[in-house]
Formats: C-alpha cells, sequence, structure tokens
C-alpha cells in the first residue's frame, strides 16, 4: 500500500441497538445478550425459514425487538458466523478476475465498476482494542460487506496492527508481534490464534481469503506494519492457517503482500524458508495457501517478474500454489522537473496491465478505490467523490472481460530498446474473441487481427465505441505510439500506447449471417470449408465451423459435441478434423491455438497446445492428419511449420513448412501440404536418429565428461557419474548448508579431466569432486564441508559469490561462473582465488569458454548472446528478445560445439539455437515438453534431459 495508515475514516455506529443515540444497551439488554448469544444464530435460522416458507408472516412488536437484540447479540459475542452455514453470499460475481483495493469506501462508484473483489483491512488493533471486547461496527461494519457482497464483490481480509495489551514488544505500537505464538492456536494464552479464530468464524461464507500483514519488508514511513522478523511473521501465519481452518475449513491463508521493488522478492524468499522450518510445515503445504505480489509502472516487468515468483516457490516444493497481483497502478503526477504520467497514460497502463497480468495470475487488483486525501494519487475516485479516466478504463476492461477467460498473450518483455510492435493479449467467452492490443514503441504500427465475422466492435481507453469492417480476412488497425519514456533520448515505454479492445462475435454475423471463422493468416485461404469431414473405416467426424460443432457418427450412434466457448470440449475456431487408428477425432481449434480430442462417444479424452512457438505451441493451427500409427501431424500454419504428436499429445518433432495447410499422410510415411499463400504442394519428412541414455528424474544440470560417460545433477541434491554404456559409476549426495533443510540447488557441472565441479546456486559455494575415488558420505558443520578426501569446498561463497548460474572451465583451467544475482562474470583459479570479475548489464545466465579462449555469454533479460575477451571486452553482440529466427526468450546455458558453433538454451521458445562462432543464427531444434539442462556432446550432438532420459539429438 501506498501511504496508508491503519486508520479508515470515521466509524460506522451500530444501527441495531439504540439506533442514532450511540449508547451503549442497557444493562438489562446486556445481560439478556450475554444469556442467548449462543442460541442467537439458530433463533435466526428459524426466524429466517419462516419467512422465507411464508413472506406474508408478521411479527409483533415484541418479535421484532428480540429479533434486533438477537442480530446484535451475534455480532457483539464475536464468534457467530454472519453468514447462515450452508448458504452463500447473495449476489452474482460479475469479474471475479480484476478488483479494486478498499471498494467499500466508495460504494456506488464500485458497483458501477463490475469488479470482483476487494481487500478490505481488518485491524485487530480496532476489531478487538481490548481483551475480549469486540468493535465489529468499526468503518468497515457488517452492515458494508453484506452490502458489497450484494454488489457480487467479493471482500479479502488483510488482517493487521497489534493492539499493545496483546503485544510481546508494547514499545514498537501496532506494528509488534502478539504474545503467546508459540503455544498451540487454541491455547487461551495464543492471543492472536484466539482472534483469528473468532474473526474466522464471525465472517466464514462471507470473508473467506484472509492476507496475513501487509508488505512486511518495508520498515519505515507511513506504509511500515510490522516490526518483527520473518520467522515471527512465519509464527503468525501458521497459527492463522491453523485457526482459519477450524473455523471455517473453506478458508484460505495468504502471506502478505510484497512490494516487488522494494527488495525484489528477498523478504518474501526468507519468509517461505521460515515457514518451511516450522515443524510439520511439509504435512500443511508450509501453512498457506498463496501469495500477494505489489507491482506498479511498467507491463514489461510481468513476465520476469512472476517468473522469479514461481521459481521462489517451485523451490520450496509449492510450485502449484497462486500468485495474486493485488496491487498495480500508476500515479499520475505533474512535476516541472518530470512531466510523469498524465490521468490518460495512467487509464492506458491500467488496460493493459489488466489484460497482461491476467496471463500470470487469477487475480488482479487495482491500488486504489479512493484517495484518503485531497490530492491527486492512484484512486479511481477522488476525495471530492469524482472520477476520472483511470475509473473509466476500469470499468470498459472489466466490462469487456466479464465471463472470458485468458487464451494468449504476446507482449514484449522490458528490454533497452523500445520496438514499435503491436502488443496482442486475447480472451475468449461464449461465442466471443476478446483482442486488447497496443503499440510497444515510440513509432505508430498496426495490427491485423483474424475476423471471425464481417465486423467488430473498437472499444477506446475512455469508452468510446466504433464499428470495424473486415477485409481480405481480417481487421487491420492503426495503432498511436507510446508517448512517456524513463530516460532521453527515450529508449524504453514503460507504458504503451493508447489501447484498443476489439470485440468480435463469433459463430454468427450480423443479422444472423452464418459465417467461417478464419484463421490469422496472410490471406483468406486458411477459412475453412463448411462442414469439414474426416473418415476412417465405418466411423465420421463433420465439423460445422459456423456452429463450432463435431458430429461424430460411428455406425448407428451419432453424437454432437463442441459448440462456441472456452469450456471443456468447446471450440474457438475449429479449422481442421482427422480420425486416428484408435476412433479418436482430432480437431484443430484456431482460435485458441489448441487441438482437441474426442471420443466415440464424444468425451474429451486429450486436449493440448496454446499460442507460442515452442514445442506444442500453436499459431493459427489448421489442416492436421493422423499417421496409420496413431501419430498427428499439425500444421501450424503462421508459425510456418508441421508439428508431430503421440496419439495423447506428447511432442515428437517438427520441420519447417511454409504457410502449410490441408497435410496428407503418404503410404512412405511423408507428409503432403498446400502452401497457403502460393497453393504449391510440398512434402516433408519426420526421420530423425536419437539416441536416449538413462537418467533420474528432475535433472538440473548436464555434462558430457572427456572419458566419453557424462554426470546429471538432481533436484534432490544427488550428482550420478555415468559411463559412456549408461550404467552408474557412482552417485554423490551433496548436503545442505548447515542450519538448513532444503536441499542445494545444483545449476551447473563442469569437467576438467577427471575432477567434476558442482555449482550450488542456492548455497552459493563450488564443490569440486574427485571422480577417480568411491564415493563417502559427506558431512557439513558449522565452519564448512568435511573434506573427507572425495569433495572439497572451493573457498568462495556469498557475497562475492550470490546466485551463480553457470559454470565453463578454460583449457588452462581457470573457472568462469554466470554469477547471476551480481550481473557480473567472475573468474577463479582452480584454487577458488578470485582473478577477474566483470560486470554486465542484461542478466548474466549462461558462459562458456571457446577453443580460443573467449568467453561467450547469454543475457538472460536482453535476449543476447555475446562473446568476450578474458579481460572483458565486448567483441561481437547478437539477438534480441523475441520468438523469430533471429531472436532469444530468456536465454540461458550456452555451450560450445566441437566445430566452434555455439548453442543456446533458448528457454522461452523451448529450442536450441545453433549460432556460428560469429554469432550468427544457422539452426533451431525444437526441445521436448520439460525439456532440461542442455549440454553438447563430444561427437557434436547435443544433449538435454527429458522425462524418458538424456536424449542425443544430430543439430
Amino acid at each position: 500500500m501506498k501511504h496508508k495508515t491503519p486508520c479508515l475514516g470515521a466509524a460506522w455506529r451500530c444501527r441495531l441497538i439504540n439506533r442514532g443515540s450511540g449508547r451503549p444497551p442497557c444493562v438489562l439488554t446486556r445481560l439478556f445478550i450475554g444469556l442467548i448469544r449462543d442460541r442467537a444464530l439458530g433463533l435466526l435460522v428459524l426466524w429466517g425459514s419462516i419467512q422465507e416458507a411464508n413472506p406474508t408472516v408478521h411479527f409483533t412488536t415484541s418479535w421484532t425487538m428480540f429479533k434486533t437484540v438477537c442480530v446484535s447479540a451475534a455480532l457483539l459475542a464475536g464468534t457467530t458466523p454472519l453468514v447462515r452455514a450452508g448458504h452463500t453470499v447473495p449476489g452474482a460475481l460479475p469479474n471475479y478476475q480484476v478488483g479494486v483495493v478498499e471498494a467499500n469506501l466508495a460504494l456506488p462508484q464500485a458497483h458501477a465498476l463490475g469488479i470482483g473483489w476487494t481487500r478490505v483491512p481488518l485491524p485487530w488493533a480496532s476489531l478487538e482494542p481490548k481483551a475480549n471486547t469486540w468493535n465489529f461496527q468499526y468503518t468497515h461494519n457488517d452492515q458494508t460487506l453484506l452490502a458489497l457482497a450484494a454488489d457480487g464483490i467479493v471482500p479479502v481480509g488483510v488482517v493487521q496492527t497489534v493492539p499493545e495489551w496483546a503485544s510481546a514488544t508494547p514499545a514498537d505500537g501496532l506494528k509488534g508481534v502478539p504474545r503467546g505464538l508459540s503455544l498451540p492456536w487454541n491455547n487461551p494464552g495464543n492471543l492472536w490464534g484466539q482472534f483469528m479464530y473468532s474473526l474466522a468464524r464471525h465472517y466464514a461464507g462471507l470473508i473467506n481469503t484472509w492476507i496475513i500483514g501487509n508488505e512486511i519488508s518495508v520498515h519505515t514511513g507511513p506504509s511500515a506494519s510490522f516490526d518483527g522478523t520473518t520467522m515471527q511473521m512465519a509464527e503468525m501465519i501458521r497459527v492463522a492457517y491453523e485457526a482459519v481452518k477450524a473455523a471455517n475449513p473453506a478458508g484460505a491463508v495468504q502471506a502478505p503482500g510484497a512490494p516487488y521493488w522494494y527488495d525484489r522478492g528477498a523478504t518474501t524468499n526468507a519468509l517461505l524458508t521460515d515457514l518451511s522450518r516450522l515443524p510439520q510445515a511439509r504435512q500443511h503445504h508450509d501453512f498457506i495457501d498463496g501469495l500477494n505480489l505489489h507491482l506498479y509502472n511498467t507491463v514489461q516487468w510481468n513476465d520476469m517478474v512472476f517468473a522469479s515468483y514461481h521459481h521462489m516457490l517451485a523451490e520450496h516444493g509449492l510450485g502449484s500454489l497462486p500468485i495474486w497481483l493485488s496491487e498495480t497502478n500508476v500515479a499520475p503526477y505533474d512535476a516541472p522537473e518530470d512531466p510523469g504520467v498524465t490521468p490518460a497514460e495512467q487509464a492506458d497502463f491500467l488496460i493493459e496491465n489488466l489484460a497482461d497480468s491476467l496471463a500470470y495470475t487469477p487475480h488482479v487488483e487495482v491500488y486504489e478505490m479512493t484517495d484518503p486525501h485531497a490530492r491527486v494519487n492512484y484512486g479511481l475516485v477522488s476525495a471530492s467523490g469524482s472520477s476520472g479516466p483511470a475509473y473509466q478504463a476500469v470499468r470498459t476492461i472489466t466490462t469487456v472481460l466479464a465471463d472470458t477467460q485468458f487464451i494468449s498473450a504476446s507482449v514484449l518483455p522490458y528490454e533497452w530498446q523500445a520496438v514499435s510492435k503491436p502488443a496482442v493479449v486475447t480472451f475468449g467467452g461464449v461465442r466471443r474473441l476478446v483482442n486488447v492490443v497496443w503499440d510497444q514503441g515510440f513509432q505508430s504500427t498496426t495490427v491485423s487481427l483474424p475476423g471471425y465475422g464481417p465486423t467488430a466492435t473498437v472499444i477506446a481507453a475512455n469508452g468510446t465505441v466504433r464499428t470495424v469492417t473486415r477485409s481480405h480476412g481480417h481487421f487491420t488497425l492503426s495503432l498511436a505510439p507510446a508517448i512517456h519514456h524513463s530516460a532521453s533520448p527515450p529508449t524504453n515505454a514503460p507504458i504503451g500506447g493508447p489501447p484498443l479492445i476489439v470485440v468480435q462475435t463469433v459463430g454468427r454475423g450480423q443479422a444472423g449471417t452464418p459465417t467461417a471463422p478464419p484463421l490469422n493468416a496472410p490471406s483468406e485461404f486458411a477459412r475453412p470449408a463448411a462442414p469439414l469431414i474426416a473418415r476412417r473405416g465405418d466411423e465420421t467426424a463433420t465439423v460445422n465451423p459456423d456452429q463450432a460443432t463435431v458430429t461424430i457418427r460411428r455406425g448407428s450412434q451419432t453424437v454432437t459435441v463442441g459448440g462456441w466457448g472456452v469450456g471443456a470440449g468447446q471450440l474457438l475456431g475449429p479449422s481442421g478434423v482427422a480420425i486416428g487408428p484408435q476412433g479418436w477425432v482430432y480437431v484443430t481449434n484456431a482460435g485458441a491455438n489448441d487441438l482437441v480430442v474426442y471420443a466415440a462417444s464424444g468425451r474429451v479424452v486429450a486436449r493440448w497446445g496454446t499460442f507460442g512457438t515452442g514445442a506444442g505451441q500453436f499459431n493459427g493451427p489448421s489442416g492436421l492428419a493422423v499417421g496409420p500409427h496413431g501419430t498427428v501431424y499439425v500444421a501450424d500454419t503462421l508459425n510456418q511449420r508441421i508439428q508431430a504428436f503421440t496419439a495423447t499429445g506428447q511432442f515428437v518433432g517438427q520441420v519447417a513448412a511454409a504457410w502449410p495447410t490441408r497435410l496428407q499422410v503418404t503410404s512412405a510415411g511423408q507428409v503432403t501440404f498446400m502452401d497457403g499463400v502460393t497453393e504449391a504442394s510440398g512434402v516433408v519428412s519426420f526421420s530423425r536418429v536419437m539416441t536416449t541414455l538413462p537418467a533420474p528424474s528432475a535433472v538440473t544440470a548436464l555434462a558430457a565428461s572427456p572419458q566419453g560417460g557424462y554426470a546429471v545433477a538432481t533436484a534432490a541434491g544427488q550428482v550420478t557419474v555415468y559411463r559412456h554404456d549408461g550404467h552408474v559409476q557412482a552417485t554423490w549426495t551433496i548436503p545442505h548448508a548447515y542450519g538448513n533443510r532444503l536441499p542445494p540447488r545444483i545449476t551447473a557441472l563442469a569437467w576438467e579431466n577427471s575432477t567434476l565441479y558442482v555449482l550450488d546456486g542456492r548455497y552459493n559455494r563450488i564443490l569440486a569432486i574427485n571422480t577417480t575415488r568411491p564415493p563417502v558420505p559427506i558431512r557439513v558443520t558449522a565452519t564448512g564441508l568435511v573434506d573427507q578426501g572425495t569433495v572439497a569446498a572451493l573457498p568462495v561463497s556469498a557475497p562475492t559469490l550470490l546466485g551463480p548460474a553457470a559454470l565453463s572451465v578454460s583449457a588452462t583451467g581457470t573457472l568462469w561462473i554466470a554469477n547471476t544475482d551480481r550481473n557480473q562474470l567472475l573468474a577463479l583459479t582452480p584454487a577458488g582465488t578470485v582473478l577477474r570479475q566483470v560486470t554486465l548489464h542484461d542478466g548474466v545466465a549462461g558462459v562458456a569458454v571457446t577453443a580460443q579462449g573467449q568467453i561467450a555469454v547469454t543475457g538472460y533479460y536482453g535476449g543476447s548472446l555475446t562473446e568476450l575477451t578474458p579481460q572483458g571486452r565486448v567483441i561481437w553482440r547478437s539477438g534480441s528478445p523475441g520468438h523469430g529466427p533471429n531472436n532469444l526468450d530468456h536465454p540461458t546455458t550456452v555451450c560450445v560445439l566441437p566445430n566452434g558453433d555455439l548453442a543456446v538454451w533458448d528457454t522461452g521458445n523451448d529450442r536450441a539455437v545453433i549460432d556460428s562462432a560469429q554469432g550468427h543464427p544457422l539452426n533451431w531444434i525444437t526441445a521436448p515438453a520439460g525439456a532440461t539442462a542442455l549440454t553438447a556432446w563430444p561427437n557434436g550432438d547435443l544433449a538435454w534431459a527429458t522425462a524418458q532420459g538424456v536424449q542425443l539429438v544430430t543439430p
């Protein structure tokens, strides 16, 4: 949160007891409350049931007073659920994807926004100012929360501040640590556990998600809210988790919101580590159900930041946890020394970032609903109650995206040089396709979108609407360039140009005229004929492109499946159909860039594919064919290739082909296709020699030995050396660091004769294994690794070595390290003495030493491959972020082939790119899904690790 305090405005008074007087209830009433509070819920349920059964029933004044006292007793008791068991909160959820912080402070405007959720601060010090004295009627009273829910806005509770009466460190004021944290949550001495149980039980069914704390990495200024350690916060989360689950089995507990740019996730990582150290953490998923991220000011960092958080979760064994983007915005201001961000640019940012972030998170929230003071800030509504472009932008995007699901996104990551290339984010709903588009550079550009009907609706950020007409199968729109920049001359566009939202009705055009949805292809050639028919034996599959249905006939049985939509078995622009030897029906789904497989009964048996250029990804798939042995061939038209899969979707391989459509499999096993532009015929073959060698699962590093064998490292911290025939020679278990329990993260292996160097990116160390001696147990003490003659640790560690990711050994024995978290190259002697440090600028991730002694380095964020002299002088640099033949998307490993060419692990594109010794792209090989740990083999092959083992591929 930005410049916020726990005080949240004027308190609402209880309207049920002594309405208008503000006085507490009389002694008799208080006594009555004490007698009935445990039975209040049952009485209310009885009353509600009678009213529901017969609304005409009227009650006497005495019963009305009794009902009022029951309600008041339930609220004042503090432990009675506000929502009846088995009932849901009233109101639909118009758009649970998008929320706004503290929507309760401006209910009428929030209702008009169409948002689906809001975080509501619930400070302990305000709710329970004295022990066992509850105040649910302060600013966020129960009536306000129920009003939110009635509007379909789900409240999410943010619990913070510790009252001094409950604090173990009262000198810290409201930022202290509760007393009794080490006790069981239900022990009366655990004050925090008692509070969270009462809170979760009272709001069960109304507030089911609880965020514990907020921005705990901030220790100074108005945003500071916690002065304890991360271990103390971990204890608070554990107690809250146990108390909430006991009070409300449907409840969820999330970690505090984390402002990424404050410490780049360091506090969150420390908190996750401390949570994992708690007793029984593994049995309780480390006591958390999700993370919260706060990310401001630019769209282009979403890719990197979410990737780093998912990587962090995976390292702690929590890879399935969701990450909510619970604060985002950019503040408009106008200072003479810096023109800043205009209100219109703020509106542009909100549309662009809300659309793009939904590629990474299930829930995104704008900070904030109102400005707490009469000044220009983040709020969608000013202190005077007026609203501006940002409010209209959020209203526009939430209205358009209601009842849709994210399909794909093509947005450039952060880079040093802005590129005028359109960003396209796609959402799908029932008979509706939504594209959010904008220019990412400082020169105007155009975007061409596939037309699924004769016209489309184009909406600007301010809500203005116009209609465009399809031409040659596409809608072509002009995009205005970005204006805001952070440097002079401008090099980067943190906010894109004015966005446009393009909405198409799919399936039927204007006035109910049937239309066939075309592909995003260079001409109208790819529009499928209606109907599409496939036959095999007594089975026929007929696709109706207009209705997006598939009718399967087998013998006397007929079933129709599909229909427009993004649900299970539904389709968005079916463009090809084929039947496999087992009777399964395969349908390419161009609008969603995937492939759906139905059994003859109509049941969905498989579905695979997303938008992209990697293995198993598509861009406008069209024709397909199934070989006699069940191999599925797909014309990935706009990626200009044909991909091959097993019957259940495992990637087999790919070959280049110009705008392929209309596939057929010949008797010789070749695949013929038609070039959709020239209508010429072509033929390709998928034959490839590939050797698979044994390897364990979860391989993190791989290296071929000079003796012809190889070594692999796993996520469990084991290093295994194999002989050339695939038989195990020896296995070493690398221990964790002293005082830790997580296994090491082995990021690289490198051979020098019979010595195998092991790089540990988690504990910042380099180990040397003498592979000529049999392994013995490795011990670690407070002073370091105990050398027992087999494994030795080099005398280099943090802060010199920080987050190392790659290692290469020169012919002279010098160790070159990609010292990633310090963004530098590090040269060491075999004894660990630092020879040289070379600072780089775009995220060093991979390093390899050439036969000439030069250093090849990959730039993770810059999408680059650079060759340096050993002194750090740049010889050449190639590559840029992207997905084309000359681009790299988050490259990591680089290795040197025997002929001097360089192979780069292009992780974002799921491929190995072969470059010449001068950095010119020569070829690329798509890796199978889940492949890891690229390396070069002595015979010139490339190798990577898969679930099946180490696969050797000829470049």
